[in-house]
């Protein structure tokens, strides 16, 4: 017996969080036994139509009101994945090019740090040259995201 109350709990449940869906539909099965049994007038129909439409918009906001929670889901299996314990949220990349064997490159990222105790970022340059200074600059901002400026 109690295993029965449990599973009457569990469907009453799925139905009140469903309530708008199984309003639609209780109102199109009735619209469409009233076809079957006479010809119900025009305002009922109408009527019908407005209650469709307003249980259907419920429908749509629940369901996107829960899509957050899937890209939140869809993040955290993406950084799961990845080798590196941030992502880049922002770039801004500013080349002021001095002559033709000199150039100073300044970028400034803002990263959102996907894993706790991170204590280096590895950067890295390729091409003809060398690197003759390196500056790397913190700021953490009220956002929890953190801004590197390097150039």
């Amino acid at each position: 017996m109690q295993g029965l109350g449990q599973w009457l709990r569990e469907r009453a449940g799925f139905v009140w969080k469903n309530a708008d869906a199984f309003i639609a539909m209780g109102v199109a099965i009735g619209v469409v036994i009233a076809e079957v049994l006479g010809s119900p007038s025009a305002e009922v129909v109408d009527s019908a139509i407005l209650v469709l439409l307003g249980a259907t918009a419920f429908v749509l906001l629940r369901d996107r009101d829960t899509r957050g929670e899937l890209d939140d889901l869809r993040l955290l299996a993406r950084d799961a994945i990845s080798d590196r314990p941030y992502q880049v949220v922002t770039q801004v990349n500013h080349w002021d090019l001095k002559d033709r064997d000199r150039t100073t490159v300044s970028v400034t990222e803002q990263l959102r740090f996907t894993r706790n105790d991170v204590s280096t970022i590895a950067d890295w340059s390729t091409g003809d040259g060398e690197v003759v200074r390196y500056n790397g600059r913190w700021k953490r901002e009220r956002t929890q995201t953190t801004r590197a400026s390097c150039t």
